[in-house]
């Protein structure tokens, strides 16, 4: 299995498919073995770059602060390993987050944009939610509490997410557990996000799917970010949750595949 050594840390990445890259990024509590769903439809076209975050999945999780240039460096550091100078970017979530920090910060290496399930900010109920799964974390770390959905499953008591459809598809899809130290410095990341100020200053064609039904990032936050992104389109997936990808991959691998010209 391929790795990186970058930045002081073991990165797991795959390839699937050849031709024109399309790089995904995950969100909080998942790694890359949740886009497996979407894998094959995607790579029918395009050359499809998956990896762990740190502190999930197979990558290292070191205990010690971790910012979102952090998160940056380790994604623009992968593509440089692979000899990528610009890739197509679909970012989940937190990843959406570094997805827009990459397009902004350095937008020759961004193509197209998609940005789903995503914002420019938690809101303050977020904010609060993360610092409570925080603690818990930080709490519980001493007491074993392991494997895939610890994160993701105080997240649904916290939204009141019906787990059988938003936690453990997720977690069923996520490759290794969940490292705690790599899920609390994450949340950290998310919980300081703003992209307010400069986010309207994203230039490259950019798809906004928001989730009818998400609860995380209700759906008000894609038509926020439709409103500042001067080439974006918006694409509503009437009644999805969070994770849609894992509810219907077939629809999800179509908006993608429409907005980049392949269908």
């Amino acid at each position: 299995m391929p790795y990186l050594n970058i930045n002081q840390i073991e990165l797991y990445y795959e390839i699937h498919g050849e031709g024109e890259p399309l790089l995904l990024i995950t969100g909080l509590g998942g790694d890359a073995g949740y886009w497996s769903p979407v894998l094959a439809r995607l790579s029918k076209h395009y050359k499809v770059i998956i990896f762990d975050n740190r502190g999930s999945g197979r990558s290292q999780a070191p205990d010690e602060a971790c910012t979102l240039e952090t998160l940056v460096n380790d994604t623009l550091g992968l593509l440089d390993h692979l000899g990528i100078q610009q890739t197509n970017i679909i970012g989940h979530s937190l990843g959406s987050m570094i997805a827009q920090y990459i397009a902004h910060y350095h937008p020759e290496r961004v193509k197209k944009l998609v940005l789903y399930a995503s914002s420019s900010r938690l809101s303050p109920f977020m904010r609060l939610g993360a610092r409570f799964m925080v603690a818990v974390k930080l709490a519980k770390q001493q007491q074993q509490l392991t494997g895939k959905a610890s994160g993701l499953l105080k997240m649904a008591r916290l939204f009141k997410l019906d787990n059988t459809k938003h936690v453990l598809p997720v977690t069923n899809y996520n490759a290794a557990p969940e490292s705690l130290t790599g899920y609390v410095h994450k949340a950290r990341v998310a919980m300081g996000f703003d992209s307010r100020k400069w986010v309207g200053q994203i230039t490259q064609p950019t798809l906004i799917i928001a989730c009818g039904a998400d609860k995380i990032f209700p759906i008000w936050h894609g038509f926020w970010l439709h409103k500042r992104i001067k080439i974006s389109q918006l694409q509503v997936a009437a009644g999805a949750q969070h994770w849609f990808h894992l509810e219907n991959p077939a629809l999800f691998a179509e908006y993608v595949l429409k907005f980049l010209g392949t269908i």
